[in-house]
């Protein structure tokens, strides 16, 4: 009689543990930003019970504010996974007792929970065009870097036997070449890294938190030549044959219209952070395009395509069959 009763306790201690879990995703599915005191405080439990509860839900992108405030991380919602609540929690501490087992099985739990309740979230790599170079998602090098991006890893790579230590972003491809979208603690700058330099990866357990969604920061970034903290305007004059492909279409983010001529050519400007984001655009339009500001990147321009024609002036004179 002592058994069953001991076996009655024991189930409903399980089953206010998974409704506490529940209630502690949806309030953070509801972005209420809730301390581990409040909820101690709100579910009658120890602060202890709260960070154990916290730790059961570690395959969940949970982050905490300096304020002690829980929260998903963004983009992140319970309303995009195809499963209810409580089979989530369910699975989330199955897994989790599976780690507990053994530690080396941490990784492969993880990948399979964020494969099952977040098939679209997140995602580590960023194609900006069809790359050209190759890649292999299968390799040691890129599953470190995945699991450093997924999981907020400072993380160490190694390149031309020089360390660098990273928040690694995104492996994102640029003019169809792979990259590696990290900020170098060392600078405290956002940088590219060439994925083919890369000969070793090494994640931390200590994790880093975002200021500000990838997301927002990747929408001013147009090339590999992305300068973290630089930003200036670049205006130019488009011509009357190509001005309604500026104007239907914005090639850049940050591209605006600043005024339309009688002649029906427009005028418009980019916020960009080196001259090389805007140098393939202005020349895949000449001649239809001139560069009104700044003057450098006009005269920069005008010196290129003067050597350019002498080079093929020369061409002519030297290959006079071809």
């Amino acid at each position: 009689m002592q058994e069953n009763n001991d076996s009655s306790n024991d189930l409903k201690s399980h089953d206010t543990t998974v409704t506490r879990l529940i209630l502690i995703l949806s309030k953070l599915d509801e972005d209420e930003r809730p301390t581990q005191k409040e909820l101690a405080q709100e579910f009658s439990v120890s602060l202890r019970t709260i960070q154990r509860d916290i730790g059961r839900l570690c395959y969940f992108p949970i982050e905490k504010t300096d304020d002690g405030k829980l929260y998903f991380t963004e983009g992140f919602s319970l309303k995009r996974t195809s499963f209810e609540d409580i089979e989530m929690v369910l699975l989330s501490l199955s897994l989790s007792m599976i780690m507990d087992i053994s530690p080396k099985f941490s990784k492969s739990s993880h990948s399979l929970l964020a494969k099952l309740l977040v098939p679209n979230f997140a995602t580590p790599y960023l194609i900006k065009q069809n790359p050209y170079e190759s890649i292999d998602v299968d390799s040691a090098k890129l599953n470190e870097l995945e699991y450093g991006i997924e999981n907020k890893r400072i993380t160490t790579i190694m390149i031309n036997k020089r360390e660098f230590v990273v928040e690694p972003y995104k492996i994102i491809s640029f003019d169809e070449i792979w990259y590696l979208f990290a900020k170098e603690l060392e600078s405290e700058k956002i940088k590219t890294f060439f994925i083919s330099d890369i000969s070793q990866v090494d994640y931390s357990q200590k994790s880093f938190t975002m200021k500000k969604p990838i997301d927002s920061i990747l929408e001013n970034v147009h090339t590999a030549w992305f300068d973290d903290g630089v930003q200036y305007e670049v205006k130019v004059k488009i011509m009357q044959p190509i001005a309604h492909y500026f104007k239907r279409k914005k090639h850049f983010v940050s591209q605006e219209l600043v005024r339309e001529d009688d002649d029906g050519s427009i005028v418009v400007s980019f916020k960009v952070s080196s001259d090389e984001e805007v140098d393939n655009l202005i020349k895949s339009w000449l001649p239809h395009i001139k560069v009104i500001s700044p003057k450098r990147i006009r005269k920069k321009m005008l010196k290129e395509l003067d050597e350019y024609v002498k080079s093929l002036k020369n061409f002519e004179m030297t290959h006079p069959d071809v």
